[in-house]
């Protein structure tokens, strides 16, 4: 399960965040949002928060993924410092992204070198099972962009080369074998990827002429290759369409194309895949309401949230415990909604991230929220 994770700067930035749903995985606080919200926080008059964040996003990917620079303490040893001239002289770090799951979080320095640190399986280093404080992974390679699933972690460079690493009994390291990899291996292939999504079994990219593959867990389809047999290797879904961002959750996948419009596949029991049935897709559906996408956060199997291209925000699947930001808490399986729904409050924002139940996302200041 990947969860959200925002980059706080503190009061003063230029944007503001807005959540809504399962306060449980909100919260920066330990039960409080502390943030604006549109209306799905329980008790929540839709006001500004006094904290603000910048960058939290899903990432090119669509997974969790936080941009912008943030401090971080490397602790007494100074792991945080590396080769490339990050950190020096106890200097905390900065990070251009993070990405976090149930387990442990993965960042990104600014000349891309990856750090992992909790207890996911993917710390990335040959001797480390856990790790309290950021430990460089055990490469050479820099990354542009990364993510992390339950126990795999997924990084692209800048030559588009993907690695991944970390627990595999599904094939999700995508190296062609199901064994453990406690440090990056390239993923089988030889594919140019211009951006990644890993879930929490799953992993699939983007290449440059809008293919999409995917590989790992494939239950219920999430693969989109028309079976449900797990893959141990990049396998292309089953469409001809040219995709410019895929998103990719616990068992179901999304994507959308250069214009906008968005397909989903997989698991759909609640909806979540957004074509007005609640049948399993084993390749891509399209999305309907004609709506314009510019990006897409599929969140486990329960629901799918986007921005359309003026930076509304729209989400369907599970309205358990507002997870659709709609303003209706109902956990009654039989009213999930497979149709995209606006989030209450109007706001225009600029990213978006989520998980099962929350999502958070990102407007300038004073846009609304």
């Amino acid at each position: 399960m990947v969860r959200t994770l925002a980059l706080w700067l503190g009061a003063g930035a230029s944007t503001l965040t807005a959540c809504f749903g399962d306060n449980s995985s909100l919260s920066r606080d330990g039960g409080s949002l502390g943030v604006a919200s549109p209306g799905l926080d329980a008790g929540s008059d839709g006001s500004s928060g006094a904290d603000a964040s910048a960058g939290l996003d899903a990432g090119s990917d669509g997974d969790g993924t936080s941009s912008g620079a943030v401090d971080a303490d490397a602790g007494p040893d100074q792991l945080a410092r590396d080769a490339a001239g990050d950190s020096e002289g106890g200097t905390p770090l900065k990070f251009k992204a993070v990405t976090v799951s149930d387990t442990g979080s993965c960042a990104l320095t600014v000349s891309g070198v990856a750090y992992c640190w909790g207890a996911s399986g993917a710390l990335g280093v040959s001797t480390a099972v856990s790790s309290n404080v950021p430990i460089p992974v055990e490469t050479t390679e820099r990354f542009d962009s990364i993510g992390l699933g339950d126990g795999v972690a997924c990084g692209v460079t800048s030559t588009g080369n993907a690695f991944c690493w970390g627990n595999n009994p599904s094939g999700s390291v995508g190296d062609g074998t199901l064994a453990q990899r406690k440090t990056p291996v390239a993923v089988s292939g030889g594919l140019v990827f211009t951006s990644i999504s890993v879930g929490s079994y799953t992993v699939c990219a983007t290449t440059a002429q809008g293919a999409v593959y995917c590989w790992g867990s494939n239950s219920l389809g999430v693969l989109g290759d028309g079976t449900t047999m797990d893959r141990s290797v990049p396998t292309k879904v089953a469409s001809t369409i040219a995709f410019t961002q895929v998103s990719t959750g616990g068992f179901h996948t999304c994507a959308i194309t250069a214009t906008g419009a968005a397909w989903c596949w997989g698991s759909n029991s609640v909806g979540a895949l957004g074509d007005g049935t609640k049948n399993d897709a084993l390749v891509p559906t399209a999305v309907v309401g004609g709506l314009s996408f510019s990006s897409i956060v599929a969140a486990e199997d329960s629901k799918t949230c986007a921005l359309t291209l003026d930076g509304s925000a729209y989400c369907w699947g599970s309205q358990a415990y507002g997870a659709l930001g709609n303003g209706v808490d109902d956990r009654v399986l039989a009213h999930a909604i497979s149709t995209p729904v606006a989030v209450s409050g109007g706001g225009h924002y600029t990213a978006l991230a989520g998980d099962v139940f929350s999502s958070c996302a990102v407007t300038s200041a004073g846009s609304g929220a």
